[in-house]
């Protein structure tokens, strides 16, 4: 069990993961106020999310003094956060606490904590497919809890001008 953040993975730095700690569901933002003269609270909460957190109970299997540097600056930049166990999410994260050296270096056991974005998105994908028939539909997935618009490119790859092209969104149940 690991994870990826910018591209490397937590294994490259020597960093074993024990445990993961995260929540189901991100925090809710909730807006009461009290009106007087009447019972309870009146609630301007707008469908927004706190951000969440991805704790990482981690080991340092390398040898003292290794790579300290490096790890501090893979670590400094906010970036993409990708779960062994989730490979088709990504969580757009910062790391923001500190990681004593003695901690890291002589205890070798620490947790690691990022912040991230309240929802996952999806793994950048492509479908290639040619579409030769009237009526014929092409379908891909996207695996992220975020809502995000849909981003779709069409590249003519032929020789003849592409016509008639239709393309419908559809929400899934």
């Amino acid at each position: 069990m690991g994870f990826t953040f910018n591209g490397v993975h937590s294994d490259f730095y020597k960093i074993g993961v024990k445990d993961v700690t995260r929540s189901v569901k991100a925090e809710k933002r909730v807006f009461q106020t009290v009106i007087g003269g009447r019972d309870g609270t009146h609630d301007f909460t707008d469908d927004t999310y706190n951000n969440i957190f991805i704790v990482f109970s981690c080991d340092y299997k390398g040898q003292v003094m290794e790579p300290k540097n490096d790890i501090a600056l893979w670590l400094s930049e906010p970036g993409e956060l990708v779960l062994d166990e989730e490979p088709g999410k990504v969580y757009r994260a910062n790391v923001y606490s500190e990681i004593p050296l003695t901690q890291l270096f002589v205890i070798r056991e620490f947790e690691l904590t990022f912040e991230c974005f309240p929802f996952a998105f999806s793994v950048p994908s492509q479908v290639d497919a040619d579409i030769t028939l009237q009526g014929q539909e092409t379908a891909f997935e996207v695996g992220g809890t975020a809502r995000t618009p849909c981003v779709i490119i069409l590249t003519n790859t032929g020789a003849t001008p592409i016509t008639n092209l239709r393309l419908t969104h559809r929400k899934e149940v």
